[in-house]
């Protein structure tokens, strides 16, 4: 074993190390075994001085729990300060970041680092001391002694850990199984892309997409300007057209929060789910009465799939399900009266047919009615003249 320095390049001995590692154990054993954990021991890589600062974590812990792609994560230290580092996941190194999270707490050579994965891309760290001599009201406080604590639950931990056991019930929802993981890196194998080479990484950018020096909370955004799209530390506004980035941000502001608020996915899943919301409720709003029931449910389905996967989508799926009973009840109005309309139609058409056949039966009676009245003329002239004729003969002299 190589024997740490600080960064005076004082020795860090070898007993201090496994005294660090030791109660680093005992930190990690009485965290909640439903979330990973590793333990790290500090090195030259990790500390002020050296020519490159990056952490590499375990593979077999990174390829199992962490995304399967480029990203920021946030790592949490004890005072609840929260830190974007840039993570590499073919090499499961974190890199930009890490030196100002290493400078903030005061790392050195020999101490031990306990990892506790608290969200998908999100850590709290558990800083170990290694065991020097400190001066504690004037005396030297001796390194090997470990001073315990209670947790909770009666446990005791290493007071090296310095109270450091307690976890922000607001991330609560931000946990998941592995299960879970394991479902989300098989759907995000078939979109992956390679990201851009560790040489085109030089400071927080990657392209167009930033990274967010720290976390906006929903209660801070007083305006559009001030509305940024974050997601696992990532600002993907570059990736929204200012239309459906102005729809979301009103989207967000009529639940005073940010819709992706507790989702656990990939940056690109999370960013096209986003676009696709901001679309249907431009649609919804766009739609009318006689529009196809096919498309409300269409754009139902796709929210309820978003909401199982943790966005928060449900007010619009309660406007829609409004939608759909009133679609529902006027296609059955429409309907009924279509029915209605065909038997009217129907009745118009015997009518017609009945009044042509009177019309007919009207000239008829016409036709007849002037065959008579020649006839009845013609049997009048006929009579009149032999009437003449007999009274002319019988009235004639002799």
């Amino acid at each position: 074993m190589r024997i740490p320095r600080t960064s005076n390049g004082a020795k860090v001995n070898s007993t201090s190390c496994v005294c660090a590692m030791t109660r680093a154990n005992d930190v990690q054993v009485n965290l909640s075994k439903q979330f990973p954990s590793c333990v790290k021991l500090v090195t030259a890589l990790q500390v002020p001085g050296g020519k490159e600062q990056y952490l590499d974590l375990p593979k077999k812990f990174c390829k199992k729990h962490l995304p399967i792609e480029d990203g920021t994560h946030i790592f949490v230290d004890e005072n609840e300060k929260e830190y974007s580092i840039g993570y590499r996941f073919r090499t499961c190194r974190f890199r930009i970041g890490w030196r100002t999270f290493s400078n903030g707490n005061e790392l050195l050579k020999g101490d031990a680092l306990v990892f506790h994965l608290i969200g998908r891309c999100k850590f709290k760290v558990y800083i170990v001391r290694s065991c020097r001599p400190t001066k504690v009201d004037g005396a030297v406080q001796n390194p090997k002694k470990d001073v315990f604590t209670r947790t909770e639950n009666g446990d005791q931990i290493a007071e090296g850990a310095r109270n450091c056991m307690r976890v922000k019930e607001e991330n609560q929802d931000l946990f998941w199984d592995d299960s879970d993981q394991e479902d989300i890196k098989e759907r995000l194998k078939s979109d992956h892309t390679p990201s851009p080479s560790r040489d085109n990484i030089c400071s927080n950018v990657f392209g167009s997409i930033r990274f967010s020096a720290s976390v906006l909370k929903f209660q801070d955004v007083k305006r559009f300007e001030d509305f940024k799209i974050c997601v696992d530390g990532l600002i993907l506004d570059s990736e929204f057209p200012v239309d459906a980035k102005r729809t979301y941000y009103k989207l967000c502001c009529s639940q005073k929060m940010f819709l992706h608020g507790r989702m656990t996915l990939s940056s690109k899943l999370v960013s096209g789910m986003i676009s696709e919301t901001s679309n249907i409720a431009d649609a919804i709003q766009s739609t009318t009465l006689a529009a196809s029931l096919h498309n409300l449910e269409s754009w139902d389905n796709t929210l309820k799939a978003f909401e199982d996967l943790r966005m928060n989508v449900g007010f619009l799926r309660t406007r829609i399900d409004v939608l759909v009973k009133i679609s529902r009840k006027y296609r059955t109005i429409h309907e009924s009266n279509s029915a209605k309309s065909a038997q009217v139609e129907e009745k118009k058409i015997a009518l017609n047919e009945k009044v042509s056949t009177m019309d007919a039966l009207q000239k008829s009676i016409t036709a007849l009615e002037e065959s008579i009245n020649s006839l009845e003329a013609e049997i009048d002239g006929e009579e009149e003249g032999l009437g003449f004729e007999f009274s002319k003969i019988a009235s004639a002299p002799w």
